[in-house]
């Protein structure tokens, strides 16, 4: 099953599609001209988003290999015609007897000069808030180019790390007072998974920093100048 929404946008322009296939070739339509296409694909495992990448949107092999690699470390190139940036981001476990509380996730982005394609492991909120933007129209995502779309979607994952540690930092306020009350090696193996769990998340949060640096670098040509302020 491929999964994937489409959004065409621009300060006067808006359509939304989405799509929820089994074995049936992906076809997407170039944006017209002027204006911006975000493609968000929820599955990365889809045999026909492979054959799509390399067929139609043009991607190379190693590139692709980054997108299939959960393990991959957080990366941005410049190709020719298209900017690629894989990133790590967070979800939080609901089983609290599991030693990690915090699951990690990837999200790849293709960035082309009216196109922004997604595309996550499975299907997340992690976006909720920019979609809604542009499907309401709300504050200036419509009227930018597509890049200000990564910027915003970069925002998100910012957050998503600021929720995260909020929500570990709250479980080791509590692990500690329990702790206070009533001193058990289990509680202290909690405080020591919850400590493996935000040096994990810190892991990811420096190479994410030399990315967003890489962004307002000048020879990132699909990043401009209008844009710097935002990164």
């Amino acid at each position: 099953m491929t999964h994937f929404e489409i959004f065409e946008y621009n300060g006067f322009h808006f359509n939304y599609f989405e799509e929820k296939q089994s074995s049936k070739a992906i076809e997407v339509s170039e944006p017209p001209e002027g204006v911006s296409q975000w493609i968000n694909f929820n599955d990365k495992k889809s045999a026909d988003l492979e054959k799509w990448l390399l067929e139609k949107a043009f991607i190379n092999s190693i590139v692709l290999e980054t997108i299939q690699d959960n393990k991959s470390r957080a990366r941005l190139n410049d190709w020719d015609h298209f900017l690629s940036l894989t990133v790590k981001f967070f979800s939080i476990e609901e089983d609290k007897s599991k030693s990690s509380l915090i699951k990690h996730k990837q999200v790849s982005f293709l960035l082309f000069s009216n196109r922004l394609i997604s595309i996550q492991e499975d299907e997340s909120k992690l976006f909720d808030n920019p979609r809604k933007r542009i499907i309401e129209n709300k504050g200036k995502i419509r009227k930018m180019p597509v890049a200000y779309l990564l910027h915003s979607l970069l925002e998100a994952i910012i957050d998503n790390y600021f929720e995260v540690l909020e929500f570990l930092g709250d479980e080791l306020d509590e692990l500690s007072n329990q702790l206070e009350l009533k001193p058990s090696h289990e509680n202290f193996q909690k405080i020591q998974d919850l400590r493996n769990d935000i040096n994990q998340l810190r892991k990811v949060i420096t190479p994410f920093q030399q990315i967003v640096l890489g962004l307002i670098r000048d020879e990132i040509d699909f990043v401009g100048d209008e844009l710097t302020p935002f990164l």
